[in-house]
């Protein structure tokens, strides 16, 4: 388990923490979210503070064209076409579906900047010193307790199952890392 720091609009935020959006799209910028990760939300402007969690639950990479047919293959799960329009144009893309989404003490940009943390662009993994420190802010650092934690990153390489022209189930897209032995 990974802790990440994951900048989201204010109203995609709050729509998974009520529980009305169950996948997240991102495009591949660094290291793929892999399953049991826990994302810490920093919701942006005019927000500009952490309010949230949610652990991954599967996750998708693929083509934007691959990840619109999957997530609209799963039904109603709170992605709509501003969310898939974000995703176009990009070599890969991931769905991560949300699971376990709480609400957390809050944390401003000015606390973080007191702690020297910068909310990234899109997301990021965190260093664990930097993970105990923000759970902990968050007051969720119950988190490391239960599952551990100083498990490696996943390279920007890595989760890109299924790319090979021609496949067509939705499973051939999901993230797996060999070196956890499904």
């Amino acid at each position: 388990m990974r802790v990440i720091l994951l900048s989201i609009k204010p109203k995609y935020g709050y729509a998974i923490l009520e529980g009305k959006k169950k996948y997240e799209l991102r495009k591949c910028v660094n290291a793929v979210i892999r399953p049991g990760d826990v994302v810490l939300m920093y919701f942006s402007s005019p927000v500009k503070a952490i309010l949230g969690c949610f652990r991954a639950g599967k996750v998708y990479v693929a083509s934007p064209e691959e990840i619109e047919r999957i997530v609209r293959s799963l039904g109603d799960v709170g992605v709509d076409d501003e969310d898939l329009s974000y995703i176009r144009g990009f070599r890969k893309v991931m769905a991560i579906e949300v699971k376990d989404p709480r609400p957390c003490r809050k944390v401003s940009l000015e606390r973080l900047r007191e702690l020297n943390i910068r909310p990234p662009i899109s997301y990021q993994p965190l260093t664990d010193d930097v993970a105990k420190i923000l759970l902990k802010e968050c007051g969720i650092d119950y988190i490391l307790h239960e599952h551990g934690q100083g498990d490696r990153g996943a390279t920007k390489e890595e989760g890109a199952r299924g790319m090979a022209a021609g496949t067509k189930k939705i499973e051939d897209f999901l993230y797996s890392d060999s070196s956890e032995g499904d």
